[in-house]
């Protein structure tokens, strides 16, 4: 297994599966439902994340994080 990294000493997570993976330090599940969510990200999109390099996947990721209002 990967060197699991936890940053901060607490971390509040709602997803039950992903509570579960953090204490048992399982990368699989956290991976899983962070590729679920770039799905939905980029469900409507012409590209998928998938398919973009890196830079052009950070950069995508960047514009629409940027785009999204906080209230």
């Amino acid at each position: 297994m990967a060197k699991f990294i936890t940053i901060g000493e607490r971390l509040s997570v709602t997803a039950p599966t992903v509570n579960k993976a953090f204490a048992a330090r399982d990368e699989e599940p956290i991976l899983k439902r962070a590729k679920q969510q770039l799905d939905a990200i980029y469900q409507n999109d012409e590209k998928s994340w998938r398919e973009m390099s890196i830079t052009e996947f950070v950069d995508s990721l960047v514009s629409k994080l940027a785009s999204v209002s906080v209230s």
